[in-house]
């Protein structure tokens, strides 16, 4: 079987069950399977896939239609300029949290120091993107779960961040003994509890305890305020990515303490809700 046959096989069987981007998907399948570049697959499109091979792509394709999702068969992903390592037990970097990361670049511009904690880390992307941005950032990746905690500390080697800034913690028990923040970013879970059903299958393969905000979707937003904001310097910032039309929600947890701002994505969706110390 040729490179090409093999990608047309991988692209027949995705669209047949139903994944809107076969053609993209399938391309990556092969590229991993065969450990070619897409120039390979494109310019060399007659060359043989070797049979074993072609039974790793068999394997990978079939992971591909039950709907686990690309990123984690691949086992890494693009945040950013930067790539992470991902799998089942951490959440999937994603475009729109990329806000998260520009908007402490903003902040942090022109600083000479600044101490910065990335709550519900996860894979660490957002804390380890704004660390290699901003190296004289002092910036803390706070995580609970020990499968996120293991991609997190895969990342953290990856690039060179500080292990002892690697802080295991459970965001809603409270702050532990770290120095006063000046930016406070965090991704936290904020879907509804009865929403998580009802996500797209591939959703369904993360873990829950990244996505499930409780009740409402505001738990953990209520829990920063209570238990983090008094370690945030006068004159700091928290940075909360949010779900479509939550930001006025949580605009009035902060409500009186602080003032707010939501910043909506290219879609006029609300994406990120600041707050300004």
């Amino acid at each position: 079987m040729t490179l090409i046959d093999a990608l047309k096989n991988t692209e027949n069987t995705l669209k047949c069950v139903g994944i809107d981007d076969y053609r993209f998907d399938s391309e990556c399948l092969l590229i991993k399977a065969a450990a070619k570049t897409r120039r390979d697959v494109l310019c060399h499109g007659d060359d043989l896939l070797p049979e074993k091979d072609a039974e790793l792509l068999t394997e990978l394709t079939k992971r591909r239609a039950l709907g686990e999702p690309l990123q984690y068969i691949l086992g890494e992903w693009d945040f950013c300029e930067f790539t992470f390592n991902v799998g089942k037990g951490v959440l999937i970097p994603r475009p729109e949290t990329e806000m998260l990361a520009e908007n402490a670049d903003l902040f942090l511009k022109n600083r000479k120091r600044a101490v910065v904690y990335d709550l519900c880390s996860g894979s660490g992307c957002i804390g380890i993107t704004v660390k290699n941005r901003n190296p004289f950032a002092d910036v803390y990746l706070v995580e609970k779960y020990p499968e996120a905690l293991s991609y997190l500390r895969k990342n953290a080697e990856r690039y060179d961040f500080p292990s002892e800034n690697i802080i295991e913690c459970d965001v809603l028990s409270g702050c532990p003994d770290l120095p006063k923040a000046d930016l406070i970013i965090s991704n936290p879970p904020y879907i509804r509890s009865e929403e998580i059903s009802s996500l797209q299958r591939e959703v369904g393969f993360e873990p829950k305890t990244a996505l499930d905000g409780g009740k409402d979707g505001l738990l953990f937003y209520r829990a920063i305020c209570d238990k983090w904001l008094k370690n945030c310097n006068k004159g700091g910032e928290l940075l909360f990515e949010c779900g479509d039309s939550q930001g006025e929600s949580i605009r009035e947890i902060f409500d009186g303490k602080v003032s707010s701002e939501i910043l909506y994505d290219f879609n006029n969706i609300d994406r990120v809700v600041k707050i300004i110390v």
